[in-house]
This record gives C-alpha cells, sequence and structure tokens, in this order.
C-alpha cells in the first residue's frame, strides 16, 4: 500500500481546539494513555477531514492506520464531544456574500472565533425531498 501526504485546509487553532475537546472527553470517561490507536490530535484532524470533505470512511481511516469500526467510532465521539459544547450558530457567524436562493450543496464558511474561520458544507434540499 502507498501512503501519501495531503494538505487539510482547516485552521490549525481549529484542529487544537477538537483536540482539547477529546482530551477532556478521554479523561472524563477514565481512558488510559496509549490505549488508544490515535492520539487526540490525530482524532482530530481525522474527524476534521471526515467532517470538511466526507470521504469514504473506509480509506480514511486506512489512512490513518485504524479499522473501518473504529473510524466510525473516532468520528462519532468527535461529533459527540461537539455537540455536548452545545455550540449555537449565530447567523452573524455565516460569511456568506451572497444569500443562498438555490437547492444545491454549499461551502459555507463560519467564524467561529477571532483566529478560527472554517467551511461547512450546507445541503439545500426542497421541502420534503428525502433525507439522505
Amino acid at each position: 500500500m502507498l501512503s501519501y501526504r495531503v494538505i487539510l485546509d482547516v485552521p490549525l487553532p481549529l484542529v487544537a481546539f477538537v483536540s482539547g475537546l477529546l482530551a477532556a472527553h478521554r479523561r472524563e470517561i477514565g481512558t488510559r494513555n496509549g490505549t488508544r490507536a490515535l492520539t487526540c490530535w490525530k482524532q482530530a484532524v481525522f474527524a476534521l477531514a471526515w467532517f470538511r470533505d466526507r470521504p469514504d470512511i473506509r480509506r480514511l481511516g486506512q489512512g490513518s492506520g485504524i479499522s473501518q469500526a473504529t473510524a466510525y467510532r473516532y468520528k462519532d465521539e468527535a461529533a459527540e464531544v461537539l455537540a455536548a459544547k452545545g455550540f449555537d450558530l449565530d447567523k452573524r457567524k455565516l460569511q456568506l456574500h451572497d444569500p443562498i436562493k438555490k437547492l444545491g450543496e454549499y461551502d459555507v464558511p463560519i467564524k467561529l472565533h477571532r483566529d478560527v474561520t472554517t467551511n461547512v458544507k450546507v445541503r439545500v434540499v426542497a421541502e420534503g425531498a428525502e433525507k439522505k
């Protein structure tokens, strides 16, 4: 198998923030050091890569040296710690230049902090359309 480097276009402070949340979560549930396949930092990078582009999780997991089952577990754990933080998204944090008026998928910049801006994918579907 061939390994190669890629660039993940998320701000470094965002990775540090998510990594810190994961570290606090691991302490809270009593995870011993060295018992996880990925460090908190690597798990944060893994999860952010998945949230950013939604690639095939099996392949993303393989690239991080983890199984598909572990990949799902690590992605879900990151989502849970972020959700538990209870982020409220103030519409003033959306960095849209023009309003979204058509159905489709859009990258929407969101300013999370003075030094942290990231993009989220937003999918606009017709009312009553089947959810994926």
